[in-house]
């Protein structure tokens, strides 16, 4: 019974790590939510709806708030261990490469 439970602890903080590592350490909910106001404002506006523009919007937000997260974690350190030491991971630098090749490719 106590296994069982100790199991399911470990694999509900599991769960919830890799929500972090996946929306919200690298901003994706933010700029998803930055990206739905184009939306609303294109809907608002009776503007024609154009995916670019969100896409762009989107990419634009994502490239910004990630690379003011990786100048703030050189100058002052994150609180969090775990978010300091994701910020310097290889792969987030990927994800500003690739965020700034589809913001490029955006515009």
């Amino acid at each position: 019974m106590i296994l069982s439970q100790q199991k399911l602890v470990s694999s509900r903080q599991w769960l919830y790590q890799r929500f972090l590592e996946i929306l919200i350490y690298p901003s994706i909910w933010t700029a998803a939510g930055v990206a739905s106001l184009t939306y609303f404002v294109q809907k608002t506006l009776s503007l024609p709806h154009d995916w670019r523009a969100v896409a762009l919007i989107f990419a634009a937000a994502l490239l910004f708030y990630n690379l003011d997260r990786l100048l703030d974690s050189y100058i002052q350190p994150i609180p969090d261990p775990k978010v300091q030491s994701y910020v310097r991971h290889p792969s987030f630098w990927l994800l500003l490469l690739v965020t700034g090749l589809t913001l490029g490719i955006l515009l």
